[in-house]
């Protein structure tokens, strides 16, 4: 779960982790954004390497586009592919890529996206559930991702931010980055232009965005002292710093992507090893009660392991305690746990 802060009504112009609008009213700040990530500064200077922090995932959003993206409501969204079929029931895809450019003004072609994206997919084979597709270039604007079965929610797995197609000095935007210490600065890069069209004069005159890199006490803190209009990268544990900085109404986010969150109860204990205990500590947790002392805006509970059926064949298969009385589960947990303490005493 990532977990922004934001301030003022104004738009942050941005990808990914980075399109927000601000939830909140009052007076228009006219000056930089200013945005505080949770990291390291290794994460946020060398973002392809720490694609799985939060510091990675923000200055990868901001700074390259993978194949496809996720908007702010979550939905799938082109981002170097304009557009892409899929064959073959769902083992064959095919994108066709946008006109872009580098950063040093060369076009981008499919052939280096594909070596790019190969290195990627290597580099995190967890993202793609281990799988080792065949991605290639088709011609200049094509590219193809030939998988050796049908994998659900394939879409969804490139659209992770650390599937972002960039070379080692940046992608193709929509910001460059320069880095200095703990501080990033983020300018927008200008688009690929058609041979004889003028530069976007809005390009030259946005206002950059500075990004500090931060510890989370640090990070809500500031946002407190009204020192930062956004903070990014908070998770599930750093919900107790929002309540100590009650932020404005509004001001706190989840990402709408179902499954980004799960509860595993685990521990060295020989009571915890026991797999019926913790079975019935599962159907004793009250889910919903959580939901809301969490006061998340659009938060939803499941007992399964899949949010949904998403494209699959059938229903994620549910626990045979979820349509019990969440009073009857607890009854029966507690009385699985006074049994086995009284076995273990």
């Amino acid at each position: 779960m990532s977990l922004p802060l934001l301030r003022h009504s104004r738009i942050v112009a941005a990808a990914g982790l980075l399109a927000l609008v601000a939830a909140c009213g009052g007076k228009v700040d006219h000056g930089p954004v200013r945005v505080d990530v949770i990291g390291t500064r290794e994460q946020m200077r060398e973002p392809l390497d720490n694609g799985n922090s939060a510091a990675g995932q923000v200055m990868l959003s901001a700074t390259a586009q993978g194949l496809v993206a996720f908007n702010a409501s979550g939905e799938l969204i082109g981002g170097l592919a304009e557009r892409w079929i899929v064959e073959d029931d769902g083992q064959s895809y095919l994108f066709r890529l946008k006109q872009a450019r580098w950063r040093d003004g060369t076009p981008v072609r499919a052939n280096e996206v594909a070596r790019l994206l190969r290195a990627r997919l290597k580099a995190h084979p967890a993202i793609v559930a281990g799988l080792n597709p065949d991605v290639r270039g088709m011609t200049d604007e094509v590219l193809e991702i030939r998988l050796p079965g049908a994998t659900p929610s394939f879409l969804q797995l490139l659209a992770h931010p650390a599937m972002a197609i960039a070379r080692p000095g940046g992608g193709t935007g929509p910001f460059t980055l320069k880095t200095r210490g703990g501080l990033a600065t983020l300018t927008p890069h200008a688009p690929a232009r058609a041979e004889g069209d003028r530069e976007d004069d809005s390009i030259r005159r946005a206002m950059p965005i500075f990004v500090r890199v931060t510890r989370p006490a640090l990070a809500f803190a500031r946002f407190d002292k009204e020192q930062s209009d956004l903070v990014l990268g908070g998770r599930f544990q750093h919900l107790p710093y929002v309540a100590l900085a009650v932020p404005p109404k509004g001001a706190v986010r989840a990402d709408p992507v179902d499954g980004l969150l799960g509860l595993a109860i685990e521990g060295r204990s020989d009571f915890l090893a026991d797999s019926t205990v913790r079975e019935i500590l599962s159907m004793a947790i009250d889910r919903g009660q959580i939901a809301t002392r969490l006061n998340l805006a659009g938060w939803r509970t499941a007992t399964t392991i899949l949010p949904d059926q998403l494209d699959l064949g059938r229903a994620p298969t549910a626990a045979d305690w979820s349509t019990r009385d969440l009073a009857l589960r607890q009854s029966y947990a507690r009385s699985v746990v006074d049994n086995w303490t009284k076995l273990h005493a």
